[in-house]
């Protein structure tokens, strides 16, 4: 094979064979680059280096594209001119918001002020239910007492979990 260039097109690259008097460098990136290597080193390696090394080169290139073609100066403005869309949409947003928030702090209230009720609610029937049951150990009343305080605790859960979420939150 001597000196000959083979072409491994399953990897896409050019590999010279290792006693080739032809040594390629390349500052451009083409489809095909050429490497001086060794019998020892593979070609399948050559792939992923070509892969980053375009990758680079491009991103490299696009900066500097980018650079040149959007002086500071224009870059500024369009910056300040999204900075100013968003305030502007934010302030169309605000009574929204605050209408949004004003109705879930009411609903948040309302839905505290009933737990109270039913918790004073269960309380009361539960020290009437007990001063009867005292008096005639009604059955009834035993019953409604395991079920008021089953009530009770499921409140106390409740507002536990509401002050844990408060606290987070």
């Amino acid at each position: 094979m001597g000196d000959e260039l083979r072409e491994v097109t399953n990897v896409e690259a050019e590999c010279w064979l290792p006693n080739s008097s032809h040594h390629a460098t390349s500052a451009t990136f083409q489809p095909f680059v050429s490497f001086d290597i060794t019998q020892q080193t593979s070609c399948l390696i050559l792939p992923v280096i070509m892969e980053k090394a375009f990758a680079e080169a491009v991103e490299k290139a696009v900066t500097a594209a980018v650079d040149k073609a959007i002086p500071a100066s224009v870059n500024h403005a369009f910056v300040t001119a999204v900075d100013q869309a968003v305030k502007e949409k934010m302030k169309e947003l605000e009574p929204a918001i605050e209408k949004r928030v004003t109705k879930e702090i009411e609903s948040a209230i309302e839905k505290k002020i009933k737990r109270a009720i039913r918790k004073a609610e269960l309380e009361e029937k539960l020290e009437q239910s007990w001063n009867r049951w005292l008096e005639n150990k009604n059955v009834e009343d035993e019953i409604n007492q395991v079920r008021w305080r089953s009530e009770l605790d499921e409140l106390k859960k409740e507002e536990e979990k509401i002050k844990e979420t408060a606290q987070q939150g």
